[in-house]
């Protein structure tokens, strides 16, 4: 189904046409079937974004036929904002050729319509066809622009987090070796030294684990991206559940906040595309199977 503002905008340019069509002296009388030609040069911008060179096609047809008709009209509007969608989809070469052949069998229909040169025409559907497409392709500049924008804003976000992320875990491994470090070396008890030892040994090799599994796709660590990539592996593999965890106990409180909301903002939808809450699911199962008891 179209949106209810694209059923407007169809509505809005049928009733433009449709006026067009009843203050026009130029040419013949106002028939149903020129109204009904109107209707299918205009109310099919309801499906624009489906199918944006479709409608213009069509709509572009349809403009030709009612000025084959001898009607009276203005600007053929439908087809002029159909364009105008078309280009903000993505202008082409064959989208420009399409639109020159089209304008050129708009003047030829009414040419023959009134066994006349249209020169004024001419001038004014290039003018008017011409400013369509400008504006399109402007307003979609505009709009590719802002996206870049946008996504190298949540890139850089995404790559502060996992900086953060990495040095607060190395921050936290590097201040365990330095104390063992210091422990080892201060210490005289040949009990104790073998302890600090211990730790080091641990913590040096849980640095290489972690940077192992990570490699190895074994742990979900990084960028939203990164993380969502893993699960998407795991996800192949078969697993249906994958438990996530904070990687270190002493980050920053605000850091493990940040990095809970990111995951929640950004993986968790790749993945969750349920609106209902898993847990109100299980409660309503539960539920029905207690009615039914």
């Amino acid at each position: 189904m179209p949106r209810l503002s694209d059923l407007g905008l169809a509505l809005l340019v049928f009733a433009g046409s449709v006026g067009l069509l009843l203050t026009g002296r130029d040419h013949g009388e106002v028939t149903a079937l020129a109204i009904g030609v109107t209707a299918l040069a205009s109310l099919p911008l309801a499906f624009h974004r489906r199918a944006p060179v479709g409608v213009f096609v069509f709509t572009a047809a349809a403009s030709i036929a009612l000025r084959a008709l001898d009607a009276p009209e203005g600007p053929p509007l439908g087809p002029t904002v159909a364009l105008y969608f078309a280009v903000l989809a993505g202008p082409t070469r064959r989208l420009a050729v399409l639109a020159g052949a089209l304008l050129v069998a708009h003047l030829v229909a009414m040419g023959l319509a009134t066994d006349s040169f249209p020169a004024t025409p001419i001038a004014f559907g290039v003018v008017v066809w011409g400013g369509a497409w400008l504006a399109a392709d402007r307003t979609r500049l505009r709009h590719e622009r802002f996206a870049t924008l946008e996504q190298r804003a949540r890139t850089e976000e995404r790559t502060r987090i996992a900086r953060d992320l990495h040095d607060s875990a190395g921050h936290a491994l590097n201040v365990i070796l330095v104390h063992a470090g210091l422990g080892r070396v201060s210490a005289d008890d040949p009990a104790a030294r073998e302890a600090f030892t211990t730790i080091e040994d641990v913590a040096r090799q849980t640095v290489a684990d972690i940077d192992q599994r990570i490699s190895e796709g074994s742990m979900m660590y990084g960028t939203p991206d990164d993380v969502m990539r893993v699960a998407h592996a795991y996800e192949a593999a078969g697993a249906d559940q994958v438990v996530f965890g904070l990687l270190s106990s002493t980050m920053p409180r605000d850091i493990a906040v940040e990095t809970i909301e990111t995951f929640g903002r950004h993986v968790l939808p790749e993945f969750d595309r349920d609106p209902v809450h898993r847990t109100t699911r299980q409660r309503e199962a539960q539920v029905g199977a207690g009615s039914a008891t």
